[in-house]
């Protein structure tokens, strides 16, 4: 998670070295690197998934920040915790750490 002040721009370098990616693969006979996005509750989640061996991160841009994990219910998970207001400044065991 890391702040966004310009999530259509970041988005879109995102697109763009994802193309230069499958391109360099491309010569090399390797299938590379898959970016998709599905659109629910009024905001866009993408994944990246590299088809060579599988691997994959989901992310959104929710509030101003940048948000990523390894599936994309973690993601949902992360961005209504900090909607619904429960943060880890709030979380008891975090405050607990602290003292």
């Amino acid at each position: 998670m890391f702040e966004v002040y310009d999530p259509a721009h970041l988005q879109n370098t995102f697109e763009r070295v994802v193309d230069m990616m499958n391109t360099s693969q491309r010569a090399r006979a390797s299938r590379a690197f898959q970016l998709s996005h599905a659109d629910s509750g009024g905001r866009t989640y993408y994944t990246l998934k590299s088809l060579d061996f599988g691997l994959e991160v989901n992310y959104t841009y929710a509030n101003g920040y940048f948000v990523s994990a390894p599936s994309r219910a973690l993601v949902e998970n992360s961005v209504k915790y900090h909607e619904s207001g429960y943060t880890r400044l709030h979380s008891p065991r975090f405050v607990a750490a602290l003292a």
